[in-house]
């Protein structure tokens, strides 16, 4: 059982788009795992009582054993609180935790090592400048997808 969980960025319902890409992804390798116990949550990110709101509520309902991949530090940090405040919401539940960030802390959630999908920002800014650069100097632009390697910690 797996449960991604991202933000909605307004009362619109508008997810935050690299969450969405994200839960996408995650969706489509659970098809080629055959996976299917795999949710994708999104929970409001532009106020912090609706968030904790429906964190308590996704807590309540999670299975005994679960992984729960967090798109953001906000998300994790409202979890680790909830945990912190009202244990009932995860005693007896043997929880792994995955944290999408750019961030270089060792975290821990439920007593375990949160894994961490990191990252380079200081790679992604030579890049942009590289192909910004590259546009003013002589017009070319390399459009498409440019892929650079993410830490797993």
């Amino acid at each position: 059982r797996v449960l991604f969980i991202g933000t909605r960025q307004d009362k619109g319902g508008r997810n935050d788009t690299d969450h969405e890409y994200w839960s996408h992804t995650i969706r489509a390798e659970a098809a080629i795992l055959k996976m299917q116990n795999v949710r994708c949550e999104f929970v409001a990110a532009f106020k912090r009582s609706i968030m904790v709101r429906e964190l308590e509520t996704i807590l309540k309902n999670i299975p005994e054993r679960i992984g729960i991949i967090c798109a953001s530090g906000s998300i994790l940090r409202m979890l680790k609180s909830l945990s912190e405040t009202h244990p009932e919401l995860i005693e007896g539940k043997d929880i792994d935790t995955v944290l999408f960030t750019h961030y270089a802390s060792r975290d821990y959630f439920v007593g375990k090592p949160v894994w961490q999908v990191r990252w380079n920002m200081r790679e992604m800014g030579q890049q942009a400048m590289t192909h910004l650069l590259s546009h003013i100097e002589n017009g070319a632009f390399k459009t498409g997808i440019h892929k650079m390697p993410v830490e797993l910690y």
